[in-house]
């Protein structure tokens, strides 16, 4: 059955943001592609946030990753001087497709190492230098810019790193990357805990970002992991490869519980009015009180589908335990 799926596609405005957000990635590529400062380079340039997910709105920006790789140590695999130029590329492609110009003054460009990436998961530097979210951000809302060849093998050798224990065993539960989720997902609620009563910051903006598009990122994979068809490294990265609404609806139609066919048609109207929303002045606190009840509901609502999925008896009990406990 594909109720669920059905039900997405089914959905125009849902269905409109992303051939608009593909349209977006065509420009950014034809941009890349002809730019002399990212020709030649053993770097793939990412995009993660609205645009990894395919559902960008006039307001969206470009949030940007960059990954190397050289499978040499004892040499970087881009230098300092083609960082810098890689930078000055992607803020003047920026600006010339006119989205907003890089947030924090810049500070979050960075290129990222494969081998890095990989070695440091669970040790301090994964935190301390934001390796932990390139990772799964790389895994769970990207879309590769330039580059591609290198794009999927980071993908496969990370994913391949999370899954390394089930090789040749039948009852192997993918415990690993659930759980690095999971603290992702974690972190993202301490983070927002730290900054939400910072003066001038966009509260409203940041704790529905946090209900919706962030939430939908992790527990999407979290259901593709309870539904089971994400328990070996192929199907994980076939999962991955989905946007995570298509993800969620994907895990829902493995689970092919009809009582929560008309929750998610609800869900995905809600989400449609979150992405709306984010458009608008509303969004920052003391502005329109209508407008923030009526977000502010369809946030419980949606929040309360994702707790039905994971309570559903389609779910196999000693995989959802791991998610509460």
């Amino acid at each position: 059955m594909r109720s669920f799926s059905c039900a997405l596609e089914a959905n125009e405005k849902l269905q409109a943001r992303m051939a608009k957000s593909r349209a977006k990635l065509g420009e950014l590529r034809h941009a890349t592609e002809t730019h002399p400062a990212l020709q030649n380079l053993n770097l793939s340039v990412f995009a993660a946030g609205s645009l990894g997910r395919l559902e960008v709105g006039d307001k969206s920006d470009f949030d940007v990753f960059m990954l190397a790789d050289n499978a040499e140590d004892r040499r970087p695999s881009i230098t300092r001087l083609e960082e810098f130029e890689v930078f000055a590329a992607l803020i003047q492609i920026n600006e010339n497709l006119k989205y907003p110009r890089f947030s924090g003054d810049g500070r979050f460009l960075k290129t990222y190492e494969l081998k890095d990436m990989i070695k440091s998961t669970g040790s301090p530097r994964d935190d301390s230098e934001n390796l932990f979210t390139a990772r799964i951000l790389l895994l769970l809302e990207s879309q590769p810019i330039t580059n591609s060849a290198l794009y999927k093998r980071a993908e496969r050798e990370v994913v391949e790193n999370y899954f390394r224990d089930g090789k040749g065993r039948d009852d192997f539960r993918p415990l690993f990357v659930m759980n690095d989720i999971l603290r992702y997902w974690r972190t993202l609620c301490l983070n927002y805990e730290e900054h939400r009563t910072e003066v001038g910051r966009p509260w409203l903006k940041k704790n529905l970002n946090l209900k919706f598009s962030r939430k939908l990122t992790n527990f999407s994979t979290i259901a593709a992991l309870l539904a089971g068809v994400a328990s070996s490294p192929k199907s994980f990265i076939e999962v991955c490869e989905l946007t995570p609404i298509e993800r969620l609806a994907f895990a829902l139609d493995e689970i092919d519980d009809p009582a929560l066919v008309k929750p998610f048609e609800k869900a995905l109207e809600d989400y449609e009015l979150f992405l709306k929303a984010k458009e608008a002045s509303s969004m920052h606190l003391g502005e329109n009180d209508r407008q923030r009840r009526i977000i502010s509901e369809a946030a419980d609502r949606f929040g309360k589908f994702l707790n039905l999925i994971i309570d559903s008896n389609r779910i196999d009990w000693q995989l959802r335990r791991y998610v509460l406990i």
